[in-house]
């Protein structure tokens, strides 16, 4: 089975390179605005079911596979949260959005009340405001129909694709045979609009090789609305219609992930980030593709 890429970052590397500054407690924090999304650190994982004698509960035969491949460890990090802590901060009221193993977390949305509550829980070290409500334009199925281009067919079959391949040398790996087949990609972003419908990604759709999805943002497995941005990026990687677009994997499987709130930017989106690297990982995930950056949050603070 032939490889395109190999992962570079180790579990402990992606924790050094995710900085996440604990000094901006609930208590401290200076926002004229009422914000009602929270990061809840837990002080433990007293009571989880889950043991590291048992990975395969938590982690796929491919991720374990993975992790043997690389020689990375199975640690304490990895077990899934205390259950019932998180279970005692629902009956409250709360709301749990996203929850983080790697740093023992649940990012909930409550009022001040249950805030107030769950600050006097003895599992809970931390509470961080990190977010406030939105709701972004709804764009699911049946809002955005694709039309065909009339994109005149170039004679190299990566099409108008070909300089960015060419930069990469990835004529010379196709030509060896790295075409990406038998690696399973992630690629994490703020929606895939139309990515379902485009016929770029027909041979995608048809081998099954989209093997999953999930939206971070609004809670279910519909990615693709809201942002093309995702789309643009995926199309450099995915894209297969010979004389119009190749891309560099274009034979790959794909697991596509929208973590990025394209209506603000919060913490929030941090903790979704995270959430999507933990279950990318927990499936097995050869390689992560995020083009993502942030240089001002929208709440003064943070």
């Amino acid at each position: 089975m032939k490889q395109l890429l190999k992962p570079i970052f180790s579990l402990a590397s992606i924790a050094l390179i995710l900085v996440f500054s604990r000094s901006l407690l609930l208590a401290q924090a200076k926002t004229p605005v009422v914000l009602d999304r929270f990061r809840v650190e837990f002080s433990d994982k007293k009571g989880s079911t889950f043991t590291l004698a048992r990975p395969w509960e938590f982690l796929t035969p491919r991720a374990l596979q993975r992790r043997s491949r690389y020689g990375i460890p199975i640690a304490l990090d990895d077990l899934p949260l205390a259950e019932r802590y998180v279970e005692v901060v629902k009956s409250v009221g709360a709301k749990v959005l996203v929850r983080s193993k790697w740093f023992n977390t649940v990012t909930i949305q409550a009022d001040s009340n249950q805030i107030a509550k769950v600050l006097k829980m003895p599992f809970v070290k931390t509470v961080k405001a990190v977010s406030k409500t939105r709701r972004l334009k709804d764009s699911k199925p049946g809002g955005v129909q694709v039309k065909q281009a009339n994109y005149k067919q170039l004679e190299s079959k990566y099409g108008y694709a070909k300089a960015q391949i060419q930069q990469l040398n990835g004529i010379l790996l196709h030509d060896l045979g790295y075409d990406g087949r038998g690696m399973l990609i992630a690629v994490m972003d703020g929606g895939f609009q139309n990515v379902d419908q485009m016929p770029f990604f027909d041979s995608m759709r048809v081998e099954r090789r989209l093997v999953a999805t999930h939206d971070f943002v609004d809670g279910d497995d519909f990615v693709f609305d809201h942002s093309n941005h995702g789309t643009n990026v995926f199309s450099t990687i995915a894209a297969n219609l010979p004389g119009l677009m190749v891309g560099t994997s274009p034979k790959a499987s794909y697991v596509l992930l929208k973590t990025e709130d394209v209506g603000s930017e919060s913490l929030l989106e941090e903790d979704n980030w995270v959430a999507g690297a933990e279950y990318a990982d927990s499936i097995g995930v050869d390689v992560i593709n995020s083009s993502l950056g942030y240089t001002t949050f929208e709440y003064p603070g943070m």
